[in-house]
């Protein structure tokens, strides 16, 4: 590609002025005699005309975003957990979820799925660590399920269990944050399927 000398000048000199790393940023120049600047990393763009600096685009820091989780099992437990978080300033506000791991057939299904996570509230907990991308521990936080409330549907039957917690977390640590591992604690009463229970 054949660049005017001028452009080669305009180019260098807005690499200097935002303190171009080639390895973070690329200038390109434009038709109407200006230079913009995007960082590989951050996705901001920005244009440079004369002494002149525009940010065209901000991109989202990732620290503001929903940061959702994989799923979370207990064997031989009839729930799925499901969690996500976001940061407010010092903070990692954490939402968890647990419904059913799959969808009672019947009303008499989910009957007695509630009546199960109801024995479960007196005393089962989830023990929840978070885990940067190799797998290391960052920090972890014990759930009671007696702590979750409950989220009922139109006509009053509860379809499952959640709320928000509030966890002391630097943001450096939470950028780190990849994932979580669901792990339990305290009595788990044996679930038995509907159709597995002996006849009386």
């Amino acid at each position: 590609m054949n660049v005017h000398p001028c452009r080669w000048l305009l180019l260098s000199a807005a690499a200097a002025l935002v303190g171009c790393d080639s390895q973070v940023y690329t200038a390109v120049a434009s038709s109407d005699g200006s230079v913009v600047i995007l960082n590989r990393y951050t996705g901001d763009v920005r244009k440079i005309q004369g002494r002149s600096i525009v940010e065209l685009r901000r991109a989202v820091d990732p620290v503001s975003q929903l940061k959702p989780f994989s799923n979370g099992y207990v064997p031989n437990q009839p729930i799925t957990v499901s969690g996500a978080a976001k940061y407010r300033t010092g903070t990692m506000i954490l939402r968890v979820s647990i419904g059913p791991n799959r969808v009672p057939k019947d009303d008499a299904a989910w009957f007695i799925w509630r009546l199960h996570l109801d024995s479960l509230r007196k005393a089962a907990n989830l023990r929840i660590q978070f885990v940067d991308a190799d797998g290391f521990r960052i920090a972890e936080h014990t759930v009671a399920l007696s702590d979750l409330a409950q989220t009922v549907d139109p006509n009053g039957n509860v379809f499952n269990y959640s709320d928000q917690f509030e966890i002391p977390m630097s943001e450096e640590d939470f950028r780190a944050v990849n994932n979580w591992l669901v792990g339990w604690s305290g009595y788990w009463e044996p679930y038995v399927e509907p159709d597995k229970k002996p006849q009386s």
